[in-house]
This record gives C-alpha cells, sequence and structure tokens, in this order.
C-alpha cells in the first residue's frame, strides 16, 4: 500500500495517527517524505501541512515553537513565538490545530523516549479526523514508540541492483 494511500484512509479510531518512513541515512527518506507532502493530492487533503526537522532535540517546547512558526513568514511574529512560555504556546498551539485535518512531517526523528511521545501527541490529539503524522527515523524503535500505525521500510539495493 503506498504511503500516500495510508494518509488518506481512516487507519484508526482515533483523530490523529502516525505512519512512518524507516530507513538508514542517505536512504531518501526526507526526499519521498518531500515527494509526499508536496502532491498535489495531499495538498487539497489536508487543511493545514506543517514540516519541521526534529532530529535530535526532542523537546515538546521547542517542537510547539517550531510548529508554531512553520507558516509565518515575518520575522517579527517568529520572534513572538519564541517569547511565550508554556501554557501560551499550549494555547496558541491547539488554537492552530484543533478540529483542522493536518498533516505534520516530523523528519529525522530519534527519539524513542515514549513519555515524550504522549506529551506531544496530547497537544497533537485536537486535529480533525484523519489527521496525520508523518515521521521519518532510521529506527524501528522510533516508528514502535511513536505508535505508528503501519511503518513503512525503505531498504537498500541488493547487491544486483546497485
Amino acid at each position: 500500500m503506498s504511503i500516500i494511500q495510508l494518509l488518506l484512509d481512516l487507519i484508526s479510531t482515533e483523530n490523529v495517527s502516525t505512519v512512518s518512513i524507516v530507513g538508514i541515512g542517505g536512504l531518501g527518506k526526507s526526499a519521498l517524505a518531500n515527494l509526499i507532502f508536496n502532491d498535489e493530492v495531499i495538498q487539497k487533503h489536508f487543511v493545514l501541512k506543517i514540516w519541521i526537522c526534529v532530529s535530535n532535540i526532542f523537546e515538546l517546547d521547542i517542537l510547539a515553537k517550531k510548529i508554531l512558526k512553520a507558516d509565518k513568514r515575518d520575522k517579527e511574529e517568529r520572534d513572538k513565538v519564541d517569547q511565550l512560555n508554556m501554557d501560551q504556546l499550549q494555547n496558541d498551539f491547539r488554537k492552530k490545530v484543533n478540529g483542522k485535518k493536518y498533516l505534520l512531517v516530523l523528519d529525522d526523528v530519534w527519539n524513542e523516549d515514549p513519555h515524550k511521545w504522549f506529551s506531544l501527541m496530547d497537544l497533537l490529539r485536537g486535529g480533525g479526523e484523519g489527521s496525520r503524522i508523518l515521521i521519518t527515523t532510521r529506527t524501528e524503535i522510533v516508528a514502535m514508540t511513536s505508535h505508528t500505525t503501519k511503518p513503512y521500510t525503505l531498504r537498500g539495493l541488493n547487491e544486483e541492483q546497485s
């Protein structure tokens, strides 16, 4: 089943579900996610589309700020987000996603701490039915920790193919 179809199908009883692309570094996970993110069907299907690069730092306040700043073009508006305390961040964050069908791409995720995932998911649960989180990661553990419905594993070429 294609990743786009996984993002479009109602695959969970929860409003927000997670799909992961797993594979070794340099295999093209981010490139594939970018193609999916910019696909015309995806662009029309989701009201809110956000892409953030996560890497090694998976802290709720930092992720919330990145998500809130993702669509802010004005530097002054982005700077205001940096000044928010955690309560204000959570309120603004919930206003941004509540009731909206969104696609959030978390690129290059390394977090294996289930408590940190739970905190982020708690904020994201208010999204509209059919909201999705697409994760790119190098490890199956991240996919399992994030409660991915069905990880999509990329494999390298075998010797004959390469």
